[in-house]
């Protein structure tokens, strides 16, 4: 291990950058975006990836319509879907659901308690890292049978998404008391614990770090030597951390609850801001040399580079959008919540300039609930949960037309 937290700092430096760009396609000088082609993508972690980018450069996806595959009626989906080895994990209010991808019929649901709020889990090695929001502990489930491989408990409730260490070794995860676990994830051992201020909010992975919000406005990097688990860095921010990603060179993107989103810096400067863009962004999606966040009322472009809009749109989303090859997906709510909700596509490099309304959709869907949790792209199709209106909750997936 480097001598100094400065010499550490700048010996990963160049690491993460060559590393993330490869892996996942951010490009800061490259504004152009191609349709994905690849049929068979999974998204097994809450954010599609372990650096939480919500954005599969290579990912087929509907781009010109939607036909639906199937939908089927979950009481209580409340959460994006996870995809893995041919199968749909929908979390819900009862638990957790999964289902065959190809046709929608269940193959296994599972609850630790009576309505523990399932939230999305990370799949990782035919091993499912599942946390509840009303119900303290983690459990890692077989995949293909949902039974329960191991459990531990946790000082409080595991809301935020689970992550795993760049060779599935080990797993770390954040409590609503501000714990962060460092567990084996074999066994599911506690091997360390970190505790930060505020309940944990997001969680994300660098090559060789975890990064941390929180909901008190922190933000912290933490590394993990095998002997100790120590910050690296730590960033007071403007408001509750509600999204965050790490980029290309290892910079984190962050939003928070107000009216921010920071690009922070890696290196011998990590932490400190790179720009600082006004916009609420609820959840985002970093997808190459753009990050598009969505809140209730707007949707807004920002380029990665230098932190300005490219265009902001009125109409926003009430799930967390995703981002596949040149486009990304929102879904949204009308006012009158008996009038449901709906999905659209939008080019990713689209602009018809800042002081427009943005891109004009490449299609609309209208549904009979709103959509929440978050959108998922896999499998070539883009699947949703409703809930509300005049429909039962539901998870829905739909094909390119």
């Amino acid at each position: 291990m480097p001598s100094t937290r400065r010499q550490f700092l700048a010996a990963t430096a160049g690491l993460g950058a060559a590393t993330l760009a490869g892996c996942t396609g951010q490009s800061d000088t490259d504004a152009s975006f191609s349709p994905g082609t690849d049929d068979a993508t999974e998204w097994r972690f809450p954010d599609a990836d372990r650096w939480s980018t919500a954005y599969v450069r290579d990912a087929a996806a509907p781009r010109t319509g939607v036909s639906e595959r199937w939908t089927v009626e979950i009481p209580g989906a409340n959460d994006r879907p996870v995809v893995a080895d041919g199968t749909a994990f929908v979390p819900a209010v009862d638990g957790l659901v999964a289902l065959d991808l190809a046709s929608g019929d269940e193959r296994w649901s599972f609850a630790p308690s009576g309505q523990p709020w399932a939230r999305s889990p990370t799949v990782v090695d035919g091993t499912v890292y599942a946390g509840f929001a009303d119900d303290r502990g983690l459990r890692a489930l077989d995949a293909a049978t949902g039974d329960v491989r191991w459990a531990v408990e946790t000082r409080g409730s595991v809301r935020a998404g689970v992550v795993p260490n760049r060779n599935g070794e080990r797993v770390y995860a954040g409590d609503d008391t501000g714990r962060v676990y460092v567990l084996d994830a074999a066994d599911g051992t506690v091997e360390h614990t970190y505790d930060v201020v505020g309940e944990v909010t997001a969680l994300a992975m660098g090559r060789i770090t975890a990064v941390v919000g929180t909901n008190g406005g922190e933000v912290y990097e933490l590394y993990d030597d095998g002997e100790a688990f120590y910050p690296l860095w730590r960033r007071r921010v403007a408001g509750g951390v509600r999204d965050l990603a790490v980029e290309d060179g290892g910079s984190v993107l962050v939003s928070v609850f107000g009216d921010y989103v920071y690009r922070l810096r890696n290196g011998a400067h990590a932490g400190t801001s790179a720009w600082r863009a006004e916009f609420t962004a609820n959840d985002f999606a970093a997808a190459g040399s753009r990050l598009v966040g969505a809140n209730l009322s707007s949707t807004a472009s920002i380029g990665l580079r230098d932190g300005e809009k490219r265009w902001s749109r009125s109409g926003g989303g009430s799930c967390a959008p995703a981002a596949a090859g040149d486009t990304f997906y929102v879904g949204g709510e009308y006012g009158d919540d008996a009038k449901g909700g709906y999905l659209a596509a939008y080019p990713l490099g689209g602009s018809d300039g800042l002081l427009s309304d943005g891109p004009k959709p490449r299609w609309k869907r209208d549904l009979p609930g709103k959509p929440t949790g978050g959108l998922t792209v896999a499998d070539g199709a883009l699947l949703a949960v409703t809930r509300g209106g005049d429909a039962p909750d539901r998870a829905h997936a739909y094909d390119p037309a």
